[in-house]
């Protein structure tokens, strides 16, 4: 049972996966863009206008993989319900099911629509021919019904993790569920203008399942971390932002068990190692053999922050230095980069640079978002601070 459920979670350690969550997550927002010589794909992406499904690998594979992880997931919800093991763990293997169903139902929901419902193993040629859900209420309801069913199976950690899930994850999904509809339908987005749910209802709710994770005396793992950087650091999995963090690290021995992510962000410097300078004089190293495949946008970057704000002094850069902290000149920089993913210890192309699926301040601001701003001022205000950022004023 646990085998099974393990390999519930090696799906979405699939090199395709892991990047097609900055693919489809970030990059085809204002904070990103792809570099200028960037695959016609990537350029797909960043402008949702995918020509052809088939030919869009990035997003082929994401669907693909999605599906590979529903399937084991069903798997385990069929045959550990059997099985003769003490219940606690029967429990908790169901509960890791039913989350990692939900969770990847709740993304291709996102990016797809209505796609199709597999709630039963694919053990025959005939199995794989399900109709699409027949609405997104129907689509929906199936996301929210796994993540209460993995919440109510699934305990609170009492320490850290990494790679597995607990019932803060669930309860942090449920409420991005609960927010994702009910915002969508306010704003009167296609088809979620016509589902049939209650738009306050599910604010409520999605205030409910976020404050069980912030704000509950029985959730005492997951908390805001004090400082910044360390959010970041790949030598701390287990800080207390990561609600569900993939376990990857450069002692792996393929692709997928460890991470290439940093070499998406980082610039080249004709493959040696260079250093990003902080506030504070330190400097980090890192590879110097990145592909530069995301920039942040330059008007984003120059014109949404204020001068203290250490999402930006800190976390993103544009210039490169060696090891004495002299700027390495000529700069083969492309425009701003972000260092939330680096690993000084990389062994060659090899880091242990994890995606943060789930984060605290996340269902923070998921809180802060639903509940509006009399109660979710100080959730926005203590990441704020953090930043170094002049606290909102009540109202």
């Amino acid at each position: 049972a646990e085998s099974a459920v393990n390999y519930i979670y090696d799906a979405i350690n699939y090199i395709e996966y892991s990047r097609s969550i900055v693919f489809l997550g970030d990059m085809n927002t204002d904070d990103m863009e792809p570099k200028g010589d960037a695959a016609a794909a990537n350029k797909e992406l960043d402008g949702w206008k995918i020509n052809n499904f088939k030919t869009n690998t990035t997003l082929g594979n994401f669907y693909k993989s999605s599906y590979i992880t529903i399937n084991r997931a069903n798997a385990v919800i069929k045959k550990v319900p059997g099985m003769n093991i003490d219940e606690g763990r029967r429990n908790r293997f169901l509960g890791e099911a039913y989350f990692m169903r939900a969770y990847s139902y709740f993304n291709l929901a996102r990016n797809f629509g209505c796609v199709p419902v597999h709630t039963t193993p694919v053990e025959t040629l005939e199995d794989t021919a399900v109709p699409a859900a027949e609405s997104l209420d129907a689509m929906w309801k199936l996301v929210i019904e796994d993540f209460k069913t993995a919440g109510t199976l699934l305990p609170f950690f009492a320490a850290p993790e990494t790679g597995r899930a607990d019932r803060a994850a669930a309860y942090g999904m449920l409420a991005k569920a609960y927010l994702y509809i009910a915002s969508a339908k306010e704003h009167g987005v296609p088809q979620y203008a016509a589902m049939s749910h209650d738009v306050d209802e599910y604010y409520a709710e999605a205030v409910k399942y976020a404050g069980l994770v912030v704000d509950n005396p029985e959730q005492t793992v997951f908390r805001f971390d004090d400082n910044l950087l360390d959010i970041y650091d790949v030598e701390q999995p287990t800080g207390p932002e990561h609600i569900f963090i993939m376990p990857i690290d450069r002692s792996g021995t393929q692709e997928g068990n460890y991470s290439k992510l940093p070499l998406l962000f980082l610039p080249s410097n004709n493959s040696v190692p260079f250093y990003i300078r902080y506030g504070n004089g330190d400097l980090q190293r890192a590879n110097g053999n990145g592909w530069g495949v995301f920039l942040c946008n330059d008007e984003f970057v120059e014109t949404q922050f204020s001068t203290t704000d250490k999402r930006r002094t800190e976390l993103i850069h544009r210039d490169i230095y060696d090891a004495s902290g002299n700027p390495i000149v000529p700069n083969q920089v492309k425009g701003y980069f972000s260092s939330k993913y680096v690993d000084p210890d990389f062994i060659g192309e090899r880091t242990s640079a994890r995606p943060y699926l789930i984060r605290f301040s996340d269902i923070a601001l998921v809180y802060a978002e639903a509940a509006g701003p009399e109660a979710g001022l100080a959730y926005v205000n203590r990441i704020r601070e953090r930043a170094g950022v002049t606290p909102l004023p009540s109202g």
